[in-house]
């Protein structure tokens, strides 16, 4: 505006003449707004164009004045809601620059959905997505941002508490006085509207281009509101509340982590700060937070609040340590050049070990070109490999693996003993036996499993006479190792049986190194000596001696493994550059897992029998299970003990709607004994208003026929449940004359039977009332029982005919069918079946009942005569009368 004059027709309007610079003839334009004064840069909208609102601009007279354009406001231009005024430009605008220019309007935006980088936290940012960029666009790599460490006289002061370690792995904090509170400069909020965000005040919207800029969520409070002027790291207390700077109040529980100060919450960690302690025009003196916080902690609490926001979005990620220190010192640097403010205090520093361990050990990779190659299935040239991962930031150094390795061994000797020392954390300060060579190898890339017994198995076995340096060597367990007494038998693989209790590591001259519990330290030990006492087993880890080892940036915590890397040189490379190709290898079929093969049969048998099969939620509402910490309901607050329990619940819901069904179920049932037991197990049910088809005959003595024809108390389901059992131990290939049967009270049941095989107690059967007949069975066991039965040898149909004969007997009750079964079976091999097919109760017979049974006889050589078969049949009666005092019945 290079002059303003008042409207000689009214007295709200204004004349100003605009310079447009040199493309541009000065201009006239009618205005009314009050707030626009001479020397101003303002927007300004010439003839043609259309504002937001959809008015397009044209020459007008306004009280007999010419206006060619017209001078806007915020709300017109679409850059925000104010409506108070014209929009007045910084002075360093240039006049007749185009108005996308001056608010960065032109930029280019990326859209890129959340999904792709959900596990890469780096790429939050961009910093992170310029480094990802310049590698995909083969650019020379830059460095990342440096910032100024700052050091100042500390004239204020914050007690910070970091109470839960486990939730908060780094607080920072730092004081700034003198800050003047206003609005951002232009080119900042311009960046972040273009980017979504809200322009607020200078010092909240530093905190979010910060957060844009590098990827590291800030907080600023106001100093003079923090209650004692403490900042603590907690865990909510019951019943407390939050007013967050949404407006919204919020209840709080245990599990949620809050920044507080000595009297309440100031912030949910993480996710947003609160209302009373937040920055308003009157702050001058604020406190900056910048920290790391554990993922799941702040994903389950704005998870349960509905609150997600920017700073959670990253935290849930899992951010690298050294972004909170990175995202501090721009924030000072920001905050000294745009709110005037001064540095006052120390920068507080709260890390725990592990954050620590974060940020000074970084993770090796050990890599083999040749694998890497094969994995691809393209021929990459090693030199395009290492430039790939070059630019993507990893460092790669060739080394002499096994130099390297015993040179890091040697100089450990000394270092104290610790059981159970962490090697992350802990290690290269102390170590026991199996961390030591852990942590030996991570130096290198390779990465081996924690505990001795595992590294065991890992390697390639050798002989002690090819021992080399490098090479590892297992010791059994002693009966008074910490191992043997903290661990159980269960734990041990079958290869070692004893245990392994102890390792060791080779060096060159017939030496070993290890860490040991007894001289409580790490020490080297004659090669003879170590291997004399409970040799147990010896590996080898690395076969090449030179090896490329690649060092993952402090950035890059997604990555972890070979796999990870060639992932990384497929995606650079271009996976549209390798050509598919017919995988050349030998298919060979999988061995199929017995136990899976007898539980298939178990169902394709049970289906044939008319049963459906269900699925049941392992969790049961009965106490003396084991409890679950977090169950989904408190109908579900334990682990099953048996199957049985979720199967009557079926029945009692069903019953009202079928008048019959039969139903089953495998699954899992939970145990504790010393230790936490899952057992597989079959059980199952059946319901029947009408009376039951029995599917076979008993071995029991129950009665399933009497004088009036029927049986009463229910005993058709019994039988019908016994017979389901007894087809399915046939076709599964159990003895079914080693099944024995005893009665066992249970209040639970109107009656229960126990089901043995030999001594072996396997399941239950019996009835829940006299319509519902219930079984369950231990399949481990019955696995077990088919694991150690004699092979099966086939036998071949006979070619001749068999004979049959039916004999009929009044024997005392007490005798059992099953022992009059297996005597008969024994008394010669031509009886090839034995079936009983009636057993009749009468008041006449007193205390003996009639047993019906047929008997086949046949022979793989010869056609069986009279004469033979009366024979064996006269044997027979001869037993039956003189062992189980029986009287032959003749019809």
């Amino acid at each position: 505006i290079i002059d303003l004059k008042p409207h000689p027709q009214a007295d709200k309007l204004k004349i100003a003449i605009l310079d447009l610079g040199k493309k541009y003839k000065k201009l006239n334009i009618v205005c009314g707004a009050t707030n626009i004064a001479l020397g101003q840069k303002v927007p300004v909208a010439l003839p043609g164009a259309k504002l937001s609102t959809g008015l397009e601009i044209k020459k007008t007279i306004i009280r007999g004045t010419e206006s060619e354009g017209m001078l806007c406001a915020e709300d017109e231009l679409g850059l925000g809601k104010d409506h108070t005024g014209i929009l007045i430009l910084e002075c360093s605008a240039k006049a007749g620059e185009p108005l996308e220019k001056v608010f960065e309007l032109d930029d280019t935006i990326f859209e890129i959905e959340n999904v792709a980088l959900t596990q890469r936290p780096d790429l939050f940012s961009h910093q992170g997505m310029a480094r990802e960029i310049r590698a995909c666009l083969n650019k020379p790599r830059g460095e990342d941002q440096k910032f100024k460490k700052r050091e100042a006289k500390p004239d204020k002061m914050v007690e910070v508490k970091l109470e839960d370690k486990n939730a908060c792995l780094r607080y920072m904090a730092v004081i700034l006085d003198g800050v003047k509170i206003g609005p951002s400069p232009l080119w900042m909020q311009n960046r972040l509207k273009n980017l979504g965000l809200r322009p607020i005040n200078n010092v909240v919207d530093i905190t979010n281009y910060i957060l844009l800029e590098i990827g590291q969520p800030l907080h600023a409070f106001d100093y003079e509101k923090l209650g004692g002027k403490n900042i603590i790291i907690r865990k909510a207390k019951p019943g407390e509340k939050i007013l967050a700077l949404d407006g919204k109040e919020y209840g709080l529980n245990e599990n949620d982590l809050v920044i507080a100060d000595a009297t309440r919450p100031i912030a949910l960690a993480g996710i947003m700060g609160g209302e009373e302690s937040g920055i308003d025009e009157k702050t001058k003196t604020i406190v900056i937070e910048s920290a790391n916080f554990e993922p799941i902690t702040i994903r389950k609490t704005f998870k349960r609040l509905n609150l997600s926001t920017e700073s959670s979005l990253r935290f849930e990620k899992g951010l690298p340590v050294y972004f909170a220190e990175a995202g501090i010192e721009r924030a000072i640097e920001l905050m000294v050049k745009l709110t005037g403010g001064r540095l006052v205090s120390k920068i507080y520093d709260l890390t725990t070990p592990l954050a620590q361990a974060r940020l000074t050990k970084k993770r090796k990779i050990l890599i083999n070109l040749r694998k890497i190659k094969e994995i691809v299935g393209e021929e990459i040239s090693d030199k395009e490999i290492l430039e790939i991962l070059k630019s993507l930031g990893f460092e790669i150094k060739e080394i002499d693996l096994v130099k390297e390795l015993t040179k890091l061994a040697k100089d450990q000797i000394g270092k104290p003993y610790k059981y159970g020392a962490s090697t992350f954390i802990e290690a290269p300060n102390v170590f026991d036996c199996s961390s030591l060579v852990l942590w030996l190898y991570r130096q290198i890339g390779a990465e081996l499993p924690r505990l001795s017994i595992e590294q065991a198995s890992y390697g390639e076995r050798v002989e002690k006479e090819d021992l080399k340096p490098g090479d590892l060597i297992f010791k059994k367990r002693k009966s008074d190792n910490l191992i043997f007494k903290k661990n159980r038998k269960s734990d041990f693989p079958k290869d070692f049986p004893q245990g392994v209790g102890h390792v060791g590591f080779v060096l060159e001259k017939n030496k070993v190194i290890h860490a040991s519990g007894d001289k409580k330290k790490v020490v080297i030990e004659n090669l003879k000596s170590f291997l004399n006492k409970d040799f147990v087993v010896a590996e080898r880890i690395i076969k090449d001696k030179i090896g490329l080892v690649v060092t993952v940036p402090n950035f890059r915590q997604d990555i972890e493994r070979q796999e990870d890397l060639i992932e990384e040189i497929v995606r650079l490379y271009g996976i549209e550059k390798i050509s598919p190709r017919p995988i050349i290898g030998v298919s060979l079929p999988a061995s199929p897992e017995k136990k899976f093969l007898l539980k298939k049969e178990l169902r394709n048998i049970l289906v044939g029998l008319g049963f459906d099969e269900v699925y049941n939620y392992p969790f049961s509402a009965s106490r003396g299970s084991l409890e679950l910490v977090n169950p989904m309901s408190p109908e579900q607050r334990y682990l099953r003990k048996n199957l049985l329990e979720r199967l009557i619940r079926n029945y009692e819901k069903n019953s009202p709607l079928f008048d019959d069904f039969k139903i089953f179920e495998i699954g899992k049932a939970f145990s504790f004994d010393q230790e936490i037991k899952q057992e597989d197990r079959l059980a199952g049910l059946i319901y029947q208003k009408a009376k039951p088809r029995i599917i076979s005959e008993s071995y029991t003595g129950a009665k399933p026929r009497s004088e009036l024809g029927s049986t009463t108390g229910g005993k058709e389901q019994y039988w019908s449940v016994k017979g389901v059992i007894e087809l399915l131990f046939e076709k599964i290939g159990l003895d079914k004359e080693e099944i024995n049967y005893q009665l066992v009270l249970n209040p639970s049941y109107k009656q229960e039977t126990a089901v043995s095989l030999g001594r072996e107690t396997i399941g239950i059967l019996g009835l829940l009332e006299d319509k519902v007949g219930i079984f369950e069975f231990d399949l481990e066991k019955i696995f077990n029982l088919l694991a150690a039965s004699r092979e099966k040898i086939f036998k071949p149909i006979s070619a001749y005919p068999p004979v049959n004969r039916d004999l009929a007997f009044l024997i005392d009750k007490s005798i059992k069918w099953l022992d009059i079964y297996r005597r008969i079976r024994e008394i010669d091999p031509l009886i090839v079946k034995l079936e009983l097919f009636d057993v009749f109760e009468s008041k006449k017979f007193g205390d003996k009942r009639n047993l019906a049974f047929h008997i086949i006889y046949q022979s793989q050589e010869e056609t069986l005569t009279s004469e033979e078969v009366e024979k064996i049949q006269k044997r027979i009666i001869e037993i039956m009368e003189k062992e189980f005092k029986a009287q032959l019945r003749t019809f």
